[in-house]
């Protein structure tokens, strides 16, 4: 089972990812930003589409590691690819191409389930980001939208209360792993 969440910065993902991992250690986890971290090409503010394509790839190598009976949760996921790759088009005038759309799509079909995490008050709270920080995730926050409708299935807004996005997360994974006996 490979579900996912997506979201901008501060959105509470790696959080609510902690604690279903806690009650559920079968779960393995992928974070997409300590792959975007060795990215020999700017990322986050500065995303450049070649990152998105290196980001891409390092994705599919990471997922191509587990079968279909692995257990694993992606902090992250090609919706925040995506909306980086629009992202950086939008600031380079570079046309993010049907290649990396399609590869992008290809990846997300993997997925069982993907959540969006969207803000909401009181974000980024209990965080204090830098003005610049701040700014660039309220910046990338539309683009999560566009990508988010661009991909089938459309990822699922979770949220933003923890306990009801974990419970969200219980029903993907007893809807997710019932058989026909159940």
């Amino acid at each position: 089972m490979l579900i996912g969440l997506s979201g901008t910065n501060w959105t509470r993902k790696s959080t609510t990812i902690g604690r279903f991992v806690k009650a559920h250690p079968k779960f393995r986890v992928i974070g997409l930003g300590a792959i975007a971290q060795q990215c020999p090409f700017p990322t986050g503010s500065r995303q450049v589409l070649s990152a998105s394509r290196w980001v891409m790839d390092k994705l599919a190598e990471a997922l191509g590691g587990f079968s279909d009976e692995d257990f694993v949760i992606c902090d992250r996921t090609c919706v925040d690819i995506m909306a980086y790759s629009l992202l950086a088009s939008a600031r380079t005038g570079e046309e993010v191409g049907d290649h990396l759309r399609s590869e992008v799509q290809a990846i997300h079909r993997k997925f069982y389930r993907v959540m969006l995490c969207v803000p909401a008050p009181p974000w980024p709270e209990p965080v204090q980001p830098s003005s610049e920080a701040l700014a660039h995730a309220i910046e990338l926050q539309p683009f999560l939208e566009k990508a988010a409708a661009t991909l089938d299935p459309e990822p699922r807004v979770g949220p933003w209360d923890l306990d009801s996005r974990l419970d969200m997360l219980e029903e993907w994974l007893r809807a997710g792993t019932r058989t026909d006996g159940d």
